[in-house]
């Protein structure tokens, strides 16, 4: 018996029949609406019909993206009290960047409001959350440091005659689910495909970053991959422009870049999953420097510096150096190795 009660209770608590006849009894919209721009407590009343209705078990199985730009992006780091106005796209599909936009942040949180269309709602940007529209100064600066900064629709259309729907009837349970909002599997609307198509937009809450997702734009994907071999302690040596800014913010915010299928390009943490393959396979210092002694003997015995001074070979050898380090924590290893180059730069020559 308290499955079933529980199990009324979830049913109940997904439904948008009730979600539209909460809208239609607020009484924040005013008298005279017919539909347009909201006041600000009539957004908060859609922002918690959603929170009663929606189905969150659904919501959970969405991936939502912040799609802007590569150095705005940066800016995000830290702020994930603030709402984050997002695309979303069901598990396993494809990720389409918003309005051409270079990059996104892959992130997870609570989604407070959704809909298939941004259109619709109009949640507007992050400086319209700020002084002097909502409040002065000083009170959304102590805003920002505790709850962060709320977004809310502030377009709507006209509920007020929803109440009149009944449950049960085939054609009124119709009429509720064809809303723009996204409140259960009922009424998701797959996004078009193409990056100037029909948008949709999540409003998500208490964030925490997934990964860094690049598209076509710029050749992003390519520039990744061709410098996916790049550790974390690298990144600003081996990187410029935008791909520098990309990488050292998966860096900082230890996530990895993902391309627009989601698969992983890169990963700050990469480089510990190949050290922990290499470390299966130690040599101790005695055995390196003795592969070392015989590979200097065999390439000298071939000619191979083609009469040239050997030590012309530290900048590749350092370079060589720098790729083991990334891949094994062979300490030992590590020793030999640097004993070795030392030894050349002061002798001119391995003894």
């Amino acid at each position: 018996m308290i499955v079933l009660e529980q199990y009324i209770r979830a049913l109940l608590a997904e439904d948008p029949m009730g979600f539209v006849h909460d809208l239609a009894a607020s009484e924040k919209f005013g008298k005279n609406f017919f539909g347009g721009q909201i006041p600000k407590e009539a957004g908060r009343d859609i922002k918690r019909a959603f929170a009663k209705n929606a189905d969150y078990q659904f919501l959970d199985a969405l991936n939502t993206v912040h799609w802007t730009t590569t150095y705005s992006l940066a800016k995000l780091k830290g702020k994930g009290k603030d709402e984050l106005s997002a695309t979303m796209t069901y598990r396993g599909k494809e990720f389409t960047p918003a309005a051409g936009l270079e990059v996104g942040l892959w992130i997870k949180g609570r989604i407070t409001l959704a809909v298939n269309d941004q259109d619709t709602m109009y949640s507007g940007f992050w400086g319209d959350y700020d002084s002097p529209h909502e409040g002065s100064e000083e009170a959304v600066t102590h805003r920002d440091k505790s709850s962060g900064r709320n977004k809310r629709p502030s377009m709507s259309k006209d509920y007020s005659r929803y109440g009149q729907l009944e449950r049960g009837n085939d054609y009124h349970e119709e009429m509720a689910r064809n809303i723009p909002y996204v409140l259960d599997q009922t009424t998701w609307q797959d996004p078009e495909s193409g990056s100037w198509g029909k948008v949709n937009e999540a409003l998500v809450d208490n964030w925490s970053p997934v990964g860094i997702v690049v598209g076509t734009a710029n050749n992003n994907i390519e520039a990744v991959l061709s410098h996916s071999d790049v550790s974390p302690n690298e990144i600003e040596l081996y990187t410029a422009g935008t791909i520098k800014q990309i990488f050292l913010l998966a860096k900082d915010l230890g996530v990895p870049i993902f391309d627009l299928n989601q698969t992983e390009l890169w990963s700050p943490k990469l480089g510990v999953t190949k050290e922990a393959k290499v470390d299966k396979m130690k040599i101790t210092k005695r055995q390196l420097r003795s592969i070392i002694k015989e590979e200097k003997a065999r390439l000298l015995g071939e000619n191979f510096f083609g009469g040239r001074d050997p030590v012309e070979a530290l900048p590749h050898l350092k370079k060589a150096l720098s790729i083991l380090a990334r891949n094994t924590d062979n300490a030992e290893a590590m020793d030999a190795v640097i004993t070795a180059i030392e030894a050349l730069e002061q002798q001119g020559t391995a003894e």
